[in-house]
């Protein structure tokens, strides 16, 4: 059995050939014609490591912004996503908002068409929700 380890992503999903050639060590296949030697080939698949990450922590949303209160008067109340981490760290994460339930109600109350969000973590106004 073989187990192979590489940080390049290009190889996910591919599958690759190799060979092992066995020869005796005192007398090389490659300085004696008559020497035996094997060759042996298989594959190697290369899976995802997305499908099956190695750590994915969601932390705390503890951050002062995020405390929402509002009076529907227009005024904008922001909401900013602490970014979940994930090892390998070229796994893409995609955050979905599903729906926002105004406190003591059952129910998403809050039309998510009115709201902006950017929720791809690559610059300014990452992580943000804006009803605004």
């Amino acid at each position: 059995m073989f187990t192979v380890s590489t940080s390049d992503p290009t190889l996910v999903d591919t599958r690759q050939t190799y060979s092992v050639v066995n020869c005796l060590a005192d007398w090389p296949s490659n300085v004696y014609s008559t020497a035996p030697n094997t060759v042996l080939s298989g594959f190697i698949d290369f899976e995802d490591p997305c499908d099956n990450p190695f750590t994915f922590d969601v932390p705390t949303q503890n951050n002062a912004n995020n405390v929402l209160t509002g009076d529907f008067s227009g005024t904008n109340v922001d909401f900013y996503l602490n970014a979940f981490t994930i090892t390998p760290n070229f796994c893409t994460l995609t955050y979905t908002i599903t729906g926002i339930t105004e406190a003591g109600q059952s129910s998403s109350s809050v039309p998510l068409v009115d709201l902006t969000s950017d929720l791809t973590f690559d610059g300014a106004n990452s992580g943000s929700l804006s009803d605004g």
